[in-house]
């Protein structure tokens, strides 16, 4: 009786890891035909419906995380709760990033392109930098890119937008505008005053040469200048210096530096059409600027004027 006992339990046994090579098998073939179907699921693309998430598990493998899904505005939109996705190596030289705060980190690991900076409703700006790069605690950290909505006499309000860098100083960040935008199309460099003029340049300009429409069928109502010599002997020519009046407001009228010229209100008595006015600030808002190079055909006609009487 004991050996048939004995004989049951081997055969039991046997049939027992019978069944689970059984189960092994079935578990292999189930894989390979789920691998099956999913390599044909890829080759055709996977397809989520619209505004739905590709979800993946976090670090700790206790909670999904949004990945990425197209928006019913057919847009792609990171998960909010992601601080980057990786484009490249890991760490180091060469790292790209797109960063869920719509920041974009490409090239290097400290290059920044396309970063879009919020600085908050109370200071109302939104600021777009095209590049950053940043040196750790040293004079070689710049940002450059534009404002588009801010209000603060640094940055433009909602009629301009402007072309700005940030520089680090070695203890904070310097932010210095190289040209507004205005939405009337005047571009202003080195100011934040739009003056009126269609390009206003606080600062010198350097330039190989100017060209100015004078073309014979451009123009009506041609008469020669008459008594261009008198008119001439009722100029007067000044050297001078620019005051801090003027500097204060627009620092490239050089303090200290003799320069030459006339003087714009005397100018307008004797020839008004070469004298315009301009907005300094709110309180010189009729400012006079003159048009040098037109009193060249006047000087012209002044000379050959000269030469005759000199003839007779």
């Amino acid at each position: 009786m004991s050996d048939l006992l004995e004989r049951i339990v081997r055969e039991v046994t046997t049939l027992r890891s019978q069944v689970g090579k059984l189960e092994t098998q079935e578990v292999v073939v189930r894989t390979l035909a789920n691998t099956w179907t999913a390599l044909q699921t890829f080759q055709s693309g996977i397809r989520l419906p619209n505004a739905v998430w590709l979800v993946g598990r976090n670090a700790a493998n206790d909670a999904d995380v949004n990945l990425i899904r197209l928006n019913a505005s057919n847009r792609i939109e990171l998960g909010a709760s992601l601080e980057a996705v990786n484009v490249g190596a890991a760490t180091g030289a060469g790292t790209g990033q797109v960063l869920a705060s719509g920041k974009i980190q490409a090239l290097t690991s400290n290059l920044i392109a396309g970063r879009y900076h919020n600085e908050g409703a109370g200071n109302n700006e939104v600021y777009y930098s095209l590049a950053h790069a940043a040196g750790a605690a040293s004079n070689n950290d710049y940002e450059a890119g534009f404002y588009a909505t801010a209000g603060d006499g640094v940055q433009p309000g909602n009629s301009a937008f402007a072309v700005v860098a940030q520089h680090w100083n070695g203890s904070s960040y310097v932010l210095q505008e190289a040209a507004r935008f205005l939405n009337n199309g005047n571009v202003l460099i080195g100011t934040t005053t739009d003056s009126g003029y269609k390009l206003d340049v606080n600062g010198t300009i350097h330039y190989t040469s100017l060209a100015a429409s004078s073309d014979v069928r451009l123009k009506t109502k041609i008469e020669p200048i008459g008594n261009a010599l008198a008119l001439v002997n009722r100029l007067r020519g000044v050297r001078f210096e620019w005051n801090e009046r003027v500097n204060r407001v627009r620092d490239g009228y050089k303090l200290g530096q003799p320069t030459f010229g006339l003087i714009a209100q005397e100018l307008e008595t004797v020839l008004p059409e070469l004298v315009s006015t301009w907005k300094l600030d709110d309180e010189i808002t009729n400012a006079k600027a003159i048009c040098y190079e037109r009193l060249i055909p006047i000087l012209v006609e002044a000379i050959k004027e000269l030469d005759r009487r000199l003839a007779v």
